[in-house]
């Protein structure tokens, strides 16, 4: 065959197609939530290997300020790359800068993270940053994205409304970043109860294709070549029936060309076909939930009897005697084993009940805030005779906990479960790290998994930390005197604190980023004719890393050693403790929000809604009332702004939480809105759908070894080598007098 033969063939050979729904050159990985390691895997690989450039977007999420730092060095180790950039704003000016772009000009793999797609698209869509991402396709990149980041990928963009992920279509966020071209792309398909979801859509817009992805399930995307990985199932939308269905399903190794809409290759799958086929997520023992469920409901009635008692009583930390009691008895009563005062804390009780492994823990507090005195109406009134409340709503958390330990206990006497069910009372969570001392007396040595969770003014899930804490009493002892008559003769204390306090404020000037410095003055003198004798100033320091508030600790020291020395006073340091931040377990936090997801049926009647409204007057930017029918992923953002004794717990054990709604859309923690909220039936609608995902979440566990197994590799690669090192002082007891009164005498517990 002549040469020329050769280049007349070759000329007149049909050339492969260009793309008509995927990229045209470069690579798309769609992660539908809970990635796997073979999804990161494939993403470093089609990016070219662990050492090319890398830009993490993280803009899905709620928190407008972003720990960049601590998401480089996530990403990193999840990843096993080592050249990563964080690119996040708010800002679309910014984000059509050549400044902010310049990373993507080197970057051949660029990754979403999760959170909520409308503010990619406020922030991106139209700007430089949204085509220099697309450009990374172009010179045979690759982008990927999880949850959120996911569904943007898609032309046609689903869950797109701000008021909540339940809505499908929105009006103004129905255009996606469009690297699929007439695709719809929705995510956490069966782990959220969502097969359903995209037939409505189809059915509007039938020249699309729904792709619905499971978690951990993903697709890896080549021109119109679409591949299956993962551990679960990608379900196929393409407006047909079959079987009597609106959609089929794709199981990992299955390719599928996205042209001609078919199956183009099979491949042996982990997940079954039988799985595949089924609307539901396989789940363990499935049969078991049901009467979970019905009998937390039917003892709903006798739970919010104890919660409206325990928020009645509003007791603070280290002194809930009443509510200790009255949680430890009920537990009791049901067939607990119950051990009180443990870890040198009157207040503190564990309760368990079978035996054997596995061990599974659930966490109750129920201390009130001081100062939040507040009845059960609409408007700012004090409650007589009342000086705390339940702002955090702990009366809830307590009884919620409680009640789940009590559906689940059943199951275990009966013989249903096998293994041991734990309650552990955990009083003055405010401030008390009662947790933490918890932790030091191994009283979680044994466990393998530990739930919990807590009131919010929504419902939410997922793999969020937390703030590292540190909290400390400086009390100045001076000389009193006649502030007029001799005023050289004395010495003011309360000179003291505000000279710490003066200082501080200098010190957050010079603090790494996300530092939080607080405080409150609890004594400063009782007549301004007398020079006080005395003064106490209470503060707390925050950080996302434990590690950065041990280095800050020692410098707030030193404003109130000033303090004292300008003033000739002396200075007492009551060292309070410290609490570690939350280390997150996808894990678990996959189940708990399948389990919230499928049980959530928050709806409030007409007198709840009408107490809603006037709430809602009260709040500076209140959100739809809608939103108690969504749910809120808190995965991938960081550290949370507030602090847990939880944290502890989490370096132990692995440990997973979420909310419910309990308050009225918009309210804000420690606020009399919600001590109100928390004391009238919405408060008790959440917090039985916190006890009915907390029975199911257990009964998961304690059928599937292999789960609690997946989160305790997890932990420890989360940990990578670190060990639990308390921020508690080396001798230090329980600070069981914190919330008492100040006196002018007491111990010193922390460094001078």
């Amino acid at each position: 065959m002549t040469m020329a033969l050769v280049a007349f063939l070759l000329l007149i050979a049909p050339a492969d197609p260009v793309p008509a729904v995927g990229p045209k050159t470069g690579s798309l990985v769609i992660d539908g939530g809970g990635q796997t390691a073979q999804t990161r895997e494939r993403f470093v690989a089609l990016a070219g290997g662990c050492e090319s450039e890398f830009v993490l977007i993280p803009t899905a999420t709620e928190a407008d300020e972003i720990n960049r730092e601590m998401l480089e060095d996530d990403f990193v180790e999840q990843f096993r790359v080592k050249n990563v950039t964080v690119l996040h704003t708010r800002d679309r000016a910014e984000a059509d800068s050549e400044e902010f772009v310049a990373p993507l000009k080197t970057a051949t793999g660029v990754w979403f993270k999760g959170g909520r797609q409308w503010r990619l698209v406020d922030a991106y869509m139209g700007t430089r940053t949204e085509r220099e991402i697309k450009a990374v396709l172009a010179k045979g990149g690759v982008i990927g994205g999880s949850s959120a980041g996911a569904t943007i990928q898609g032309s046609y963009l689903v869950r797109g409304a701000r008021e909540g992920n339940h809505i499908m279509m929105a009006r103004g966020y129905e255009e996606g970043f469009g690297y699929l071209r007439g695709v719809a792309i929705d995510q956490h398909l069966l782990t959220r109860g969502r097969p359903d979801d995209l037939v409505e859509v189809i059915d509007r817009k039938p020249e699309l294709l729904g792709l619905g992805i499971d978690e951990p399930a993903a697709v890896v995307v080549k021109g119109d070549r679409l591949e299956v990985i993962g551990s679960s199932v990608v379900g196929i939308y393409d407006g047909k029936d079959h079987d009597g269905k609106r959609y089929y399903f794709l199981v990992p190794g299955e390719q599928f060309d996205l042209r001609s809409r078919t199956r183009v290759a099979r491949a042996p799958s982990t997940v079954s076909r039988a799985a595949a086929t089924s609307s539901k997520p396989a789940g363990p023992n499935p049969s078991a939930k049901p009467a979970l469920d019905e009998f937390i409901k039917s003892h709903a009635d006798s739970a919010w009897e104890m919660a409206r008692k325990i928020w009645d009583w509003a007791e603070v930390g280290y002194q809930e005697k009443q509510s200790a009691a009255l949680l430890a008895d009920a537990l009791q009563a049901g067939g607990f084993r119950v051990e009180r005062g443990v870890a040198g804390i009157p207040t503190s009780f564990l309760a368990t009940v079978g035996s054997g492994k596995p061990v599974i823990g659930v966490l109750g507090e129920y201390d009130a805030l001081p100062g939040l005195s507040q009845e059960a109406v609409a408007d700012r009134r004090a409650r007589p005779g009342a000086t705390a409340g339940h702002g955090c709503g702990h009366h809830l958390f307590g009884v919620a906990s409680a009640s789940a330990c009590l559906a689940l206990s059943e199951q275990v006497r009966a013989g249903k479960i096998e293994g041991t069910l734990r309650f552990y009372g955990c009083p003055a969570e405010e401030g008390g790290s009662a947790k933490a001392f918890m932790v030091r007396a191994g009283l979680f040595n044994d466990c393998d998994a530990v739930l919990h969770w807590h009131p919010s003014s929504q419902n939410s899930a997922g793999s969020e930390s937390s703030q590292a804490r540190i909290a400390v009493k400086f009390r100045f002892h001076g000389t009193s005197s006649h502030a007029a008559a001799a005023p050289e003769v004395g010495r003011s204390a309360l000179d003291a604190v505000e000279l710490t306090n003066h200082a501080a404020e200098m010190l957050r000037e010079h603090t790494p980023d996300f530092t939080r410095i607080h405080h409150v003055v609890t004594a400063g003198g009782n007549a301004p004719n007398v020079v006080p004798d005395f003064a106490e100033v209470f503060y707390y320091i925050r950080h996302p890393r434990s590690l950065v508030v041990q280095t800050l600790y020692p410098r707030l020291l030193k404003c109130a050693q000033a303090g004292a020395l300008a003033t000739e006073t002396r200075l007492e340091t009551q060292y309070l403790g410290g609490i570690l931040e939350i280390v997150p377990n996808q894990t678990l936090s996959r189940v708990v929000r399948a389990n919230l997801s499928q049980l959530n049926d928050l709806k409030y009647d007409e007198q709840e809604a009408g107490f809603v409204a006037r709430i809602q007057k009260t709040l500076a930017d209140p959100p739809s009332l809608n939103t108690i029918a969504g749910i809120t992923e808190r995965t991938g953002q960081g550290g949370g702004s507030g602090s847990t004794d939880v944290g502890d717990v989490s370096w132990v054990v692995p440990t997973v939480g979420f909310s419910t709604a309990c308050w009225v859309p918009g309210t804000a923690a420690h606020s009399w809105q919600a001590v109100a909220a928390g004391g009238t039936t919405i408060g008790k609608k959440g917090m039985i759908l916190a006890a009915r995902v907390l029975a199911a979440t257990g009964s998961d566990l304690f059928f599937s070894p292999d789960l609690l197994r997946l989160a305790r590799d997890e932990h420890r690669r989360r940990l990578a080598g670190r060990t639990y090192q308390s921020l508690l002082g080396p001798d230090q007891k329980p600070p069981l007098d914190y919330r008492l009164a100040p006196t002018s005498a007491g111990p010193s517990l922390g460094p001078q």
